[in-house]
């Protein structure tokens, strides 16, 4: 049983329909379609505040650490810690050293993390110096684009958004522990592409801080895998494939695995050429990719009910969007890029380019509307003043 996901591949195929490109796949056209399918997926996420793209996540507050003292050699700029051990997340977090705080490059041991070039004391700290392990700074999962309340749901009140310069001046100026209650979002300096949650203060005790947040859609970038074949096995919701292709970006495609050998189609099949003509081959089940072990395995979303070996699977970037009028916006984005794509300035090529930009601003209004009817505000009660009602 199939369920009903959109793929980069679904898009293009639907393109190579609709604009009657069948048989026409030159490299160029394949180019050009790949590209209108790339530049509607960004448009639609920066169109509107879709409610459909809120997800929920939360973090887990680091408790501060002074228990025993520490030594720094400034030739090597290591900190070595004895009395107690440092958290395997200390480059994530600062130490305080005779006042003085400095963020914490890496960690190396247990007992020993290095501090950066430029920010250090900028001599040796002798043995049995007291300091103060603090953290708040969290990296966020890939998937966050912007965070829109922030919550501790351990004392259930809302932290406000600031400025990342005043959270920036108090945490230089202070080493004082407390609830946070200031929050803002800082692009991660160690990983490239990734936000950090920045809190107002560090917390003297773990908490659970609950985020509600705007998705971000990243580039698309699993066109299609069809090398070899896959197997599934039941209890571990491993698919193990017979080559070696698994790349980081498989994770968030769409597994779909043939009932045999063969490489399965969308279940409306597919139109290949005059020669050939429509092709279909409805896949047995399809899976989301959310982990890669290795190469050659990756954990699905969701079990299956009896195992498979050696089948034919195909693999392409998932394309989340509501079923509906999102989905169908989209595709009128992907037709009016492709068309603005391929501009050749006759009159016939202005109309039809100015029919399809009119085709898709109609579905952005349906698709609006659809959104807001689906997902309404929220009503909050206690942390909050009770009875209003938070919206974009």
């Amino acid at each position: 049983m199939t369920t009903d996901f959109l793929t980069f591949q679904d898009t293009y195929q639907h393109l190579r329909d609709v604009l009657d490109l069948s048989g026409q796949d030159t490299a160029r056209t394949a180019r050009l379609l790949k590209k209108a399918v790339g530049e509607a997926y960004r448009t639609l996420s920066a169109a509107s505040a879709w409610k459909y793209f809120d997800g929920e996540t939360q973090i887990i507050t680091e408790a501060s650490q002074s228990t025993g003292t520490i030594t720094y050699t400034h030739s090597s700029r290591v900190v070595t810690l004895v009395g107690a051990t440092w958290p395997t997340t200390a480059a994530s977090g600062t130490i305080t050293i005779a006042d003085i705080r400095y963020p914490i490059e890496r960690y190396l041991t247990t007992t020993t993390v290095t501090l950066g070039p430029s920010l250090n004391p900028g001599a040796n700290v002798a043995a049995l110096s007291s300091y103060q392990y603090q953290r708040y700074k969290y990296l966020l999962p890939i998937e966050v684009g912007d965070i829109k309340e922030v919550i501790d749901a351990g004392q259930f009140y809302q932290l406000s958004r600031t400025n990342v310069r005043d959270i920036f001046w108090r945490n230089t100026i202070t080493s004082t522990d407390g609830a946070p209650t200031e929050w803002a979002m800082f692009p991660s300096d160690t990983t490239p592409g990734r936000w950090e949650l920045w809190l107002g203060s560090s917390s003297a005790d773990a908490r659970t801080i609950r985020l509600l947040f705007e998705k971000r859609h990243d580039n698309l970038k699993n066109f299609s895998t069809v090398s070899g074949t896959a197997s599934v096995n039941v209890a571990t919701d491993v698919a193990t494939f017979s080559t070696a292709i698994l790349t980081e970006h498989h994770v968030g495609s769409v597994l779909r695995v043939s009932t045999d050998t063969a490489e399965p189609t969308q279940d409306i099949g597919e139109y290949e050429d005059s020669a050939d003509g429509d092709y279909t081959h409805v896949p047995d089940f399809e899976r989301l990719v959310v982990a890669i072990n290795s190469t050659t395995e990756a954990i699905l979303s969701s079990p299956i009910v009896t195992p498979v070996t050696t089948r034919g699977y195909r693999m392409s970037s998932h394309i989340d969007l509501d079923v509906g009028p999102m989905r169908l916006y989209f595709m009128r984005l992907a037709e009016e890029a492709f068309m603005r794509l391929t501009l050749d300035g006759t009159e016939g090529g202005v109309r039809r380019t100015q029919f399809a930009e009119k085709n898709a601003h109609t579905a952005f209004i349906r698709a609006r509307i659809a959104d807001s009817k689906s997902y309404s505000d929220r009503i909050v009660g206690m942390g909050w003043n009770e009875g209003v009602s938070i919206t974009e």
